[in-house]
């Protein structure tokens, strides 16, 4: 989706939604992107740091993905 190196991808469901997670990267950098697909819509979150921040706003990245209805 990026350009980047894929690191780790996964098909994933949130409230019944399948969706599909994707991180991408170098060494100092990370790229997460989770894509939502319903009712003929996609639906994009991005997330990007500095790999050294990564961690920091990860778990807020995951809250806003797990409340996509």
């Amino acid at each position: 989706m990026s350009g980047l190196p894929i690191l780790d991808e996964a098909a994933i469901s949130v409230n019944n939604i399948s969706g599909y997670d994707i991180l991408s990267g170098i060494s100092t950098w990370k790229l997460r992107q989770v894509a939502f697909f319903a009712d003929g819509t996609a639906y994009i979150f991005k997330y990007s740091s500095q790999e050294e921040f990564y961690r920091m706003y990860e778990e807020t990245f995951n809250n806003i993905v797990n409340s996509f209805v």
